[in-house]
């Protein structure tokens, strides 16, 4: 399953520099696990942040097996869109969703679209591929739990 939203700045009037990205991380920081968020790279058109968020307990949803769910969260400067993605499949749609929704609102970020059943599908049947045969030639797969371990 790949859960990710696409989101916009709500407040933001000019250019994504480097004062709004340390603000956005600062952000990030006050809604990590430990306040660890990590700048994952910073290129002239993108920028990517990695940090752990807490799993919101839902009513209605069964507990999850984790924690704290690993996300992305990628900066496309010139668009000024934001993609947060949830990388596991140890939370429901509904706790990922919940967790997008406090990464934009800790932001100050508007969700505009969310991947669909059918993209979650999708990606996370390739991913499943992927994971299944680590060791195949050509495929460079790297997961949450390998990033940790760098």
């Amino acid at each position: 399953m790949c859960l990710f939203c696409i989101a916009v700045f709500a407040v933001l009037a000019g250019a994504v520099t480097s004062a709004v990205l340390d603000s956005l991380e600062e952000r990030l920081g006050g809604i990590a696990e430990n306040d660890q968020v990590k700048r994952i790279s910073d290129t002239g058109s993108t920028a990517v942040f990695a940090l752990d968020v807490p799993v919101p307990d839902l009513p209605g949803q069964p507990a999850s097996s984790v924690r704290a769910a690993p996300v992305a969260v990628t900066v496309f400067k010139a668009q000024k869109r934001v993609r947060i993605q949830v990388r596991t499949h140890e939370v429901t749609a509904a706790q990922a969703e919940a967790i997008q929704d406090r990464v934009a609102a800790a932001c100050e970020l508007a969700v505009v679209s969310r991947s669909s059943e059918q993209t979650r599908h999708t990606v996370g049947e390739a991913v499943s591929r992927l994971t299944e045969v680590p060791d195949a030639p050509g495929t460079a797969y790297v997961g949450p739990q390998a990033q940790r371990e760098q």
